[in-house]
């Protein structure tokens, strides 16, 4: 939607999905590291499979 003119289609999108991350802190440094992380997506039946990974894992490399 263009600001100044109100032009423009927009549109709302829901995406039912969560992600969990597990962490470590040190309590005398403040440091912390990613244990885990953990996601969860409701996507129906995926046409293409390949496809729905990589818009679930976005630009997060695999692991």
């Amino acid at each position: 939607m263009d600001p100044e003119t109100g032009q423009g289609r927009p549109f709302s999108t829901y995406v039912y999905a969560t992600q969990i991350t597990e962490v470590d802190v040190d309590d005398e440094t403040g440091e912390a590291g990613v244990l885990r992380i953990v996601a969860a997506h409701d996507c129906g039946a995926p046409i293409n499979p390949m496809l729905v990974e990589g818009q679930v894992a976005g630009s997060r490399p695999f692991r």
